[in-house]
Parts: structure tokens; C-alpha cells; sequence
């Protein structure tokens, strides 16, 4: 990066990089400006994991950190919403043994309580075998957490992280940003994330 920034710098090209929160304490990176992702903070493979798209208390974890970074950031925000989904194990039904099977970026409808049964707050078990997901059928035993994240849980974030960025861009990017994705949020929702 350090030799590709010099070679940009002589024609007057801006670099950036996307950072991840993990990638603090180590080298900054050698570019103009960095994009800090502020999202994918839990570990999407354990089944108790209350939401891995963000965990308010995991971003916490690196407030100082984000403060003696240098480096000028932007912030990348979450948008979207996802079912991850996890398997029995050896025909044990416990959340003990769930594997994790799977991403998917399509909501299933999981009001259809013949085919889904509510487990807690987002989580769901599949009760039809021949449920059609996507590229794949899924069969029983076979579980499901939905992830997506509020616009007040945004905001929270892009507080948090502005009050401890040193140098800040002025630039806030959401992840992604489609209709589908836009439409969960109200004009004045969004007003509010892009102030």
C-alpha cells in the first residue's frame, strides 16, 4: 500500500482502505483515508450470539482504540438484514450442538407457522421438511437467527464512533444500500444517519 500510495500521490489520486474494527493496534495503513466498517462484530457461528451484524457492546470494546487511530475515517453503518442459519448435529436437538450451516441475504417468511416455529425473539425452527431456501432444500432439524439492525441501534453506533474519531472524513457510507434494504427505514430515519 505504501508503494502504491506513492505511485497515486504523483498523478494527485486519493487512496482509501476499509477497516475493520479487529485491524486496530496494528499498522495503519497507508493511505489518505481509511473506512471504518462498523459492522459483522459477532461471531455468526455460535448460535447464542444475540445478533453478529452489530453488537452495540462489541463496538465498545474498541472506542479507544478508534480514538488513537490516526488515520482520517469514514464510517460504513449496516443496512442489511440476514438469515443465518444452523443445523442439528447427529440428530441432537439441542442448541448445544447447532452447526452452523449458512448465510442467506433473502428473508424467509417466517409468520408461516406451518413451516416455522418461533423459538425466542429471532429464532426460528424449520417444522416442513421440504421447505425450498434459495439453491437448496433444507430439512429438519434445522434452525434459523434472523440478524437485522434498527434505525435507533444505527444511530447509537454512528454516535459512538464520531465522538471518538480523531479525524473524521464528514463521509457515512450504509452497507448496503438498495431499495429493498432503504425501504425498512423511514426519509427521516435516513435524514438522521446522513446528518
Amino acid at each position: 500500500m505504501k508503494d502504491f500510495k506513492s505511485k497515486l500521490e504523483k498523478k494527485d489520486i486519493k487512496l482509501s482502505t476499509t477497516i475493520r474494527l479487529s485491524q486496530f493496534g496494528y499498522e495503519t495503513p497507508a493511505a489518505d483515508y481509511g473506512v471504518l466498517m462498523c459492522y459483522n462484530t459477532g461471531d455468526i457461528k455460535k448460535w447464542e450470539t444475540a445478533n453478529s451484524i452489530l453488537d452495540i457492546e462489541d463496538i465498545k470494546l474498541y472506542l479507544e482504540k478508534i480514538k488513537s487511530c490516526k488515520l482520517p475515517l469514514s464510517v460504513a453503518l449496516p443496512g442489511f438484514e440476514w438469515d443465518v442459519s444452523f443445523s442439528g448435529v447427529y440428530g441432537n436437538d439441542t442448541p448445544d450442538f447447532y452447526n452452523f450451516y449458512g448465510i442467506e441475504y433473502v428473508r424467509h417468511d417466517f409468520s408461516n407457522k406451518d413451516r416455522f416455529e418461533k423459538i425466542s425473539e429471532n429464532r426460528y425452527k424449520i417444522i416442513d421438511n421440504d421447505l425450498y431456501s434459495n439453491y437448496y432444500y433444507l430439512y429438519s432439524p434445522q434452525y434459523f437467527r434472523h440478524e437485522e439492525v434498527t434505525a435507533d441501534e444505527i444511530l447509537e453506533v454512528k454516535k459512538m464512533i464520531l465522538e471518538n474519531i480523531s479525524s473524521y472524513t464528514k463521509q457515512i457510507v450504509i452497507y448496503h444500500l438498495d431499495s429493498a434494504n432503504l425501504s425498512k427505514y423511514s426519509d427521516n430515519d435516513v435524514e438522521k444517519i446522513y446528518r
